[in-house]
């Protein structure tokens, strides 16, 4: 089976919040955005004002996932684990199977 790109990822969970799906920039960065509506659409209260990895956390947690040193890099992004994660999660609060599996 094939892994699913940072792109696919975002694809994936904008649909499951079924909100257009967002653009990755150079490097496959995902956009802050993307935390944003996924705690303004799940009503999780995190706050924009964190970096993304920290959003992203709180974003995993909130579902019961974990989050690790390997799920953000030092630049300061989600790692392809990381971005993982918060597709699990998404797929925990909207109740939708996805193809992963890695929230835990």
């Amino acid at each position: 089976m094939v892994k699913p790109s940072k792109e696919d990822l975002i694809v994936e969970i904008s649909a499951l919040l079924e909100i257009p799906a967002m653009k990755v920039s150079t490097g496959s960065t995902e956009p802050k955005e993307l935390f944003i509506a996924i705690s303004d659409v799940l009503g999780l209260s995190v706050s924009s004002k964190l970096t993304k990895p920290e959003m992203a956390q709180q974003i995993v947690e909130f579902a019961g996932g974990v989050w690790t040193t390997d799920c953000e890099s030092s630049g300061g992004t989600v790692t392809h684990l990381g971005l993982e994660r918060v597709r699990d999660a998404v797929s925990f609060f909207t109740k939708r199977e996805t193809g992963g599996g890695s929230a835990k």
